[in-house]
C-alpha cells in the first residue's frame, strides 16, 4: 500500500491482526525517516497477501491541502 504525496505531516496506516485488534505503523514527514518501514520519499506499507477480505484505515493530519493518492504495487 502506497500513499503518493510524502507532503504529509502525520500518516497513520491501521491493519487488521490475527486476533481482531488493530495495529497502527506511522508515517509522515514529522516522523523520523528511519522509522519507515521502506526507506522510500513515499509511506509505503506491507498488505496481506491472502485472500481473505480486511478493512484497513488511514488517518492524516497535515496543514497542507493533500490529495489522497493511494496504490497498490507488488514489492518488486
Amino acid at each position: 500500500f502506497e500513499n503518493s504525496d510524502p507532503h504529509i505531516g502525520e500518516f497513520e496506516f491501521y491493519y487488521p491482526t490475527k486476533s481482531g485488534q488493530f495495529q497502527l505503523m506511522k508515517a509522515g514527514y514529522a516522523q523520523p525517516f528511519e522509522l519507515r518501514p521502506y526507506a522510500h520519499k513515499n509511506f509505503v506499507f506491507d498488505l496481506p497477501t491472502d485472500t481473505i477480505a480486511k478493512t484497513f484505515y488511514v488517518r492524516v493530519t497535515s496543514k497542507n491541502h493533500n490529495p489522497f493518492i493511494f496504490k497498490i504495487n507488488s514489492i518488486d
